[in-house]
């Protein structure tokens, strides 16, 4: 079915970071639904038909703007940070007046991989909140403060998911980049980009920066100062040049992007960069210093270390969501501050890559994930995915985590079942087993034989979400973010010991109660589940074991104050002690069955349930192939 979707973004605006998004969206749309029509919204509609090859309307053209939302099938806004009122109430209000008038016109809406804030009127939280609650079929956002700032204005947790920057999609341009040719003179110089933005205190800024380069680096090093907004980071670049040339002038220096005279004025005439041009000049560098997000973005994605500068919270954000330093600039931070931080990346180069090529990796996933529920929500093809007749989620582990969070703080009730091969057996012989679980709110795939039957089916690839993960992630946010656990289940010695076990982390979780699993009679029962409502707990892990404790779930879900319920197997052993886990190597592999079969030979009789389950998943993706071809 053709699609014709009206994008609209900070479009044209000769803004590297904001085209980067508009390009990305496009690409992903083009791979995922050939048929696919786009019209965007541009402060250069000429300029981005041309570079994108889609249509486009101008701002101000509101008649075309009406005709191109009464036109479409969805109204999407891919990236950025639409809803704040920082640039300035009016921007607010335009965009939206846009959301209102495409809700009049009876269209779906769709916010995706949006940084929300700052929002500093009460007028603009009332705002985002009906676009995001009322108006939107689903918002997806790049960073945990934003998830955290709609989750406190109502928006519904079935709306909203964590995913990351859309321009990340770039990754894939990577390997076709040009290889700029190096100067074998210069070739042992660490490169430093620098890219900044106009800001209030800039001008103080600026020749800390410069000082600063001078003591970052035992080694020689060139600096290669990248403007991304062409117009608005023009005489800030020009600056710094200057401030550096006049402090250093025998370090190299150069202005990529921008062509200047021999005075340092700009030719606005002649300026021109796409988001590749600006990857491929990031893709040479050692370090990057930037204000700007998508500068550091831009070398996430080339695998470049960065020295983020906050001006805004969505800078500060993503530094810590990558592990890279940031200073934030409302400290009025000093040029010794700037050279350690730069001291620090260069001599810990390694580490910093290692980590941030794991954490982009991570966020990478996270938004193909939420493109992919976007996929499905526009295209009226919801992603499901079943298993021998039981439904398996699509969610990631982090937007497993995101919902779950959601659920605790609206206090929804939520069963999760964490479903491994040897459940989906006993399944087939127990009907009223196999009713609760199909029943649960989320069913997340625990054992590696789920995932392969979903790929073998399907052909698609499911990140693991494994009960015990779940709970060493609530157990480490717990004192943080002041969730109350409840453990029950295992051998009072054990859940003991748990306990005892827990005490002795730096930030210990917050343990609301516990109960050991040996309960012979419905009474013991009875007082065990008042004693979770007494305790006022927002979790609740069950380690009895299946099909026990997703029975006991089943059967005091309705009398529990508790709003999520997990059932979690043998993790209480794992975390007492008792029982070893496996070994990173067995994790990484997905062999973990086989280390518990070697270190408790007497799950050996459990076991034996798997080959039967992989020839019943083998036989099921079969069928269901040939009936896909057919």
């Amino acid at each position: 079915m053709p699609q014709n979707f009206f994008v609209i973004g900070y479009f044209g605006c000769r803004n590297a970071g904001d085209d980067a998004i508009l390009q990305s969206f496009v690409e992903w749309c083009r791979n995922k639904i050939p048929s696919v029509k786009i019209t965007a919204l541009s402060a250069n509609p000429l300029g981005t038909e041309k570079n994108y090859g889609v249509g486009a309307v101008g701002k101000k053209q509101f008649f075309a703007l009406l005709r191109t939302a009464a036109s479409c099938d969805a109204v999407i806004f891919p990236g950025g940070s639409i809803l704040q009122d920082i640039t300035s109430l009016r921007s607010l209000m335009y965009y939206a007046g846009l959301v209102w008038c495409a809700r009049l016109l009876r269209k779906r809406i769709f916010f995706l991989n949006q940084g929300v804030g700052p929002l500093r009127r009460t007028i603009s939280l009332k705002i985002t909140q009906r676009c995001a609650s009322r108006w939107a079929q689903l918002f997806t956002v790049r960073d945990e403060d934003s998830l955290d700032l709609l989750r406190k204005t109502g928006v519904p947790h079935e709306k909203l998911f964590k995913a990351a920057d859309i321009t990340l999609m770039l990754k894939s341009h990577i390997p076709d980049l040009p290889v700029k040719t190096t100067d074998k003179k210069n070739d042992n110089r660490k490169k430093i980009g620098i890219s900044l933005r106009p800001h209030a205190g800039l001008h103080n800024l600026t020749p800390r920066i410069a000082a600063a380069l001078s003591k970052s680096a035992s080694e020689p090093i060139e600096i290669h100062i990248i403007p991304l907004h062409e117009k608005e980071d023009a005489a800030p670049s020009i600056n710094l040049l200057e401030k550096i040339k006049e402090l250093h002038p025998e370090l190299p220096v150069r202005c990529l992007t921008l062509k200047i005279d021999s005075r340092f004025k700009t030719q606005d005439s002649e300026l021109s960069s796409t988001p590749l041009e600006i990857l491929a000049s990031i893709r040479e560098l050692d370090l990057m210093i930037g204000m700007r997000l998508h500068s550091l973005v831009f070398s996430g994605i080339c695998g470049v270390p960065f020295l983020g500068l906050s001006y805004d919270p969505k800078v500060k954000a993503f530094c810590e969501a990558t592990s890279q330093p940031c200073l934030d600039l409302a400290d009025d931070i000093t040029g010794e501050e700037i050279a350690t931080e730069l001291n620090n990346v260069l001599q810990n180069a390694n580490f910093f890559k290692e980590k941030l090529k794991s954490e982009i990796e991570e966020q990478y996933k996270a938004l193909n994930c939420g493109m992919d529920i976007f996929l499905g929500k526009v295209t009226g093809e919801e992603i499901k995915f079943e298993v021998l007749g039981i439904p398996v989620s699509p969610l990631n582990f982090r937007e497993v985590v995101s919902l779950l969070e959601g659920k605790i703080q609206s206090r929804e009730s939520c069963h999760v079942v964490t479903l491994n091969p040897e459940m989906v057996m006993v399944s087939r012989t127990d009907e009223v087993f196999r009713k609760i679980i199909t029943a649960a709110d989320v069913i997340v795939p625990d054992g590696v034989g789920i995932r392969l039957a979903v790929r073998a089916k399907y052909g698609r690839k499911l990140g693991k979400t494994t009960g015990i993960e779940l709970a060493e992630y609530f157990f480490s946010i717990s004192r943080r973010k002041g969730i109350r656990i409840f453990m029950l289940g295992a051998k009072p010695a054990v859940i003991e010991r748990c306990v005892a076990e827990f005490s002795r982390w730096t930030g210990p979780p917050i343990i609301a109660g516990y109960h050991h699993g040996y309960m012979r009679t419905e009474a013991e029962e009875k007082e065990a589940a008042a004693g979770i409502n007494r305790s006022g707990a927002d979790i609740l892990f069950v380690g009895m074991g299946a099909p026990l404790q997703e029975k006991w779930i089943a059967k005091y879900r309705e009398t529990l104050n508790v709003p999520v319920m997990i059932g979690v197997g043998g993790c209480f052993d794992v975390f007492s002690g008792t029982v070893q886990r496996a070994p990173g190597i067995f994790r990484a592999l997905g062999l973990e069955w086989l280390h518990r079969i070697i270190s408790q030979p007497r799950r050996i009789k459990r076991a034996a349930a798997l080959p039967a389950f992989a020839l019943l998943a083998v036989c099921d993706a079969l069928r269901y192939r040939v009936k896909s071809i057919l």
